[in-house]
Parts: C-alpha cells; structure tokens; sequence
C-alpha cells in the first residue's frame, strides 16, 4: 500500500500520521515538495535530483541569504526584509511554526516593489526552486535545482508543460498527470493498493493511467452541498469496484450520502483521525496562554473573577508593561523570555488553554495544547486554529462572562469537565484505533 498525497498541509500530516498509529506503514509520495517533507515522505523532485545529502547539512538562516554587496538584511521574530538603501528589495519568509528564523522562501522585489521571483529552500539549507513572476505578479514558470545547481524539472505555469533532466537525457511532458504518471512508472513501488486524499492530480493521474489496483480517497475537504464531479467519476459502476470515499467530518460525510443512491452510497464511509496524546487532562486549576502581544481582551476580568483559577502567561519576547502588571494578582504567573523547557513544563501542568492573545499563535500553542488534553477556550475575535477547538468553546469578546461561566461550570462539576474534553475530541473528529483499522482492512480488502 502506498499513499499518494499533492500537499503535505496539516490535514494530509494528519492522516499520515493517523495511519502510521494504525500500523500502515505505507510508502509514502508527496507530489508537490515544499524543501521540508518529512524524513518518511518522498516527491517526484526528490527521486529526480537524487541529491546527496550530508550528515551536517543544516537549515538555512535568515541571515545567510546570499544578497548583493551593500545590501542588508532586518529581520524579527515574524520575518525579515532585504533592503537596499533603505528600499525593500526582498522579502524573508519563515518556517511557519519554527521559532530559529529558518528560511522557507525568499520573495525578491523590483525597484517599484513588484514581485519578480521566489527563492524555495530545503531543510538541507540550499535553494532548490526557483518561480519567475511577469509583471503583473503571475506565476510564468518554476525550475527545480539539485544541490549542486543543475537544473532537473522545468514547469511552465502558461502552458502546464513539464520538462525533465534526467539520466542525460530530456523529457517532455504536456502536463502534470503526464509527468507524475512517468514518476510512477520510474519508481517501481507496488501500486496495487494505493491511499488518496485529493481528487486533484492523484486522482486524475490512477484515472488517466492504466492501473488496476485498489484505492481509497480520505475526503478531508468540503464539498460546499454538492458531490464534487470528480467523486462522482470515482463511485460509478466500474470505478466502485476499485475505489472507497472515507470521510472524517461526521457532517460532511452524512451530506454526501445523502446526496448519493444506495449504489454509490455503500462505499462511502465515515472515518476519523488518530491522535497520539502527550498527557491526560487531570482537570487541575491551571489556565496557560502563550503570547508576544499585551492585548489580551478582558483578562483582568478573567483573572478577578476566578480566583481559584491559576493563570500562566508566557511569552518568546519580554513583555510590556501593561502585562507586567498583572504579577500583582496572586493567582497570576508570568513568564517572560521564556525558554523551550518552560514551554514543557507548562502544558504538563495546566490543563486549560486560553486562546484569548491577538497577534499571531504562538509556539503552535493549539495544536500542542490540543496533544496535551488541554481543553481549549477562545475568543472568535481571537481564536488561531478553530479545527481543533469545538464551536461552543468559542466566545465572543462582549460575552466574555459566558467564558466565566464555563470555568464556574466544570470547577464546580467534574464530570462537566470530562464532557467538555469529549466534545472537543468530536469536534476534531477523534476515531478509536481498532474502528479505523478495521475501515481501512475492509476498504482494501474489497
């Protein structure tokens, strides 16, 4: 069995990682290389460059992106820019969620602040893509680059040509499904049983291509009330045979049943997603918030209202004076500059998460508090990642006292606490291990 994935985004890390807990240690292909697949992910770009890799390759760091002499880089913690004589002539993308400044991707500018290209990084540290831009800020091509420069892959964004250095010799390709269906030919895995989660290019590529095994797509979008066309092509009569639709999101999966006869409805299935916890919430009064912003809506009301309720503030940065102030509660700790192991220590001891900070998430606060049982409180004006935090756990900032209800609700009921923790597994959609590796047995035993 191998999966065949276009995005390696937080849904597709997800099932991933959800079927490696079930024990399918499945080969596993990502079409679309972002420099930073995990080490039990390949791309076709990998299989092509077949790059050497070294021990001591490291990440590339904001500062040491090559620019021209007198140039100069001004960097934060959100991102850096390159400047020349005081003019932005690029701009330094992050690692989204990797707090050492390691470079994504550099967006280089013209004199009028035009984007012309984009530099793409790995995590080996070199650049291995390059987009060209035309004046009006659209996408004309991407070539990739081995490590040591060659060109490998050329992709043309006008025409959707493909054009392959490999082996000494040149291939032409007149689009993407023609070139991953020349990958899959070339990489010689068993393709009998084959994992999807995109009716896009994997997809197309087993429709196009003359395969005869078994697949089974994981539905992770939504279909906005109608069943997409593609799912349509994929549960009739001679596809059936051969394909299963399983869908996670309880709602999404009764929508398109119900919009599907009983033929095509039999092999459609609800799913769900498998979550290796780091802790048990043990329901202790312990509230954390990690932030590098001050606003901070209605906190000392929070605070003066639930005095038995102990309130850790954390931040990367130093904070403002207006958060120092708040030391003066005693049920209020604050932690400034704080470093990778009080992070640790802090979601071992609280049990609850406010995502009550604006700016920008933290650390990857949410989902960390959500894999160490945290139950997850919000405001809608505030919330960072809603798919992990149930809706009734979301408040609006001018009801705030309906968040003081709920912490007055589970201190005085602990079994209100345990259903609040409940509903929030549901909402993310949380499967027992055995229900899912049954589902996915069957699906491929069909």
């Amino acid at each position: 069995m191998i999966n065949l994935f276009e995005h390696y985004h937080q849904p597709t890390q997800l099932l991933h990682q959800t079927l490696i807990q079930a024990g399918f240690q499945n080969f596993t292909i990502c079409l679309e290389d972002d420099g930073f697949l995990p080490q039990n992910v390949t791309s076709p770009y990998q299989f092509f460059a077949a790059n050497q890799l070294y021990d001591n390759d490291q990440p590339l760091f904001f500062n040491e992106v090559d620019i021209p002499p007198y140039w100069e880089i001004v960097g934060d913690h959100h991102g850096a820019k390159i400047k020349d004589m005081g003019q932005t002539r690029g701009e330094i993308v992050y690692r989204p969620h990797d707090k050492t400044r390691i470079v994504s991707h550099v967006r280089w500018l013209d004199q009028h602040g035009r984007l012309r290209s984009i530099d793409h990084y790995t995590q080996y540290g070199f650049k291995f893509a390059e987009t060209i831009y035309d004046l009006d800020g659209t996408a004309i091509f991407k070539k990739y680059l081995t490590s040591d420069r060659k060109e490998v892959i050329y992709e043309n964004d006008v025409t959707g040509d493909y054009v392959l250095n490999w082996q000494g010799q040149t291939y032409f390709f007149d689009s993407k499904v023609a070139f991953i269906t020349f990958y899959l030919q070339q990489v010689q895995v068993d393709l009998s049983d084959i994992v999807i989660n995109s009716l896009s290019t994997p997809f197309l590529v087993l429709y196009h291509m003359n395969w005869t095994g078994r697949g089974g797509l994981f539905w992770q979008e939504e279909s906005q009330g109608q069943v997409p066309g593609n799912m349509l092509a994929l549960l009739d009569r001679e596809q059936s045979r051969r394909f299963s639709v399983m869908i996670p999101d309880k709602q999404e999966y009764e929508n398109i049943v119900a919009q599907l006869p009983p033929e095509q409805a039999v092999n459609v299935h609800g799913a769900g997603y498998l979550y290796h916890f780091d802790k048990t919430n043990q329901q202790s009064k312990h509230i954390l918030t990690l932030t590098n912003s001050d606003e901070m809506p209605h906190l000392e009301e929070l605070v003066t209202a639930n005095p038995a309720w102990h309130f850790h503030i954390a931040a990367r940065t130093e904070m403002s004076s207006k958060l120092m102030a708040f030391d003066q509660y005693p049920n209020v700790k604050l932690y400034p500059t704080a470093k990778k192991d009080t992070f640790s220590q802090l979601y071992q001891l609280c049990d609850i998460y406010l995502d009550i900070n604006r700016g920008n998430e933290l650390e990857n606060a949410i989902s960390r508090a959500f894999y160490h049982q945290q139950l997850i409180l919000a405001y809608d004006e505030t919330v960072h990642h809603r798919p992990l935090i149930a809706p009734n756990h979301i408040f609006s900032v001018d009801t705030y006292t309906k968040l003081n209800q709920l912490l007055d609700d589970i201190d005085a009921n602990p079994h209100a606490f345990e259903q609040r923790i409940e509903q929030q597994l549901q909402h993310a959609h949380h499967i027992e291990r055995d229900h899912f590796v049954q589902l996915v047995t069957k699906v491929f035993q069909k």
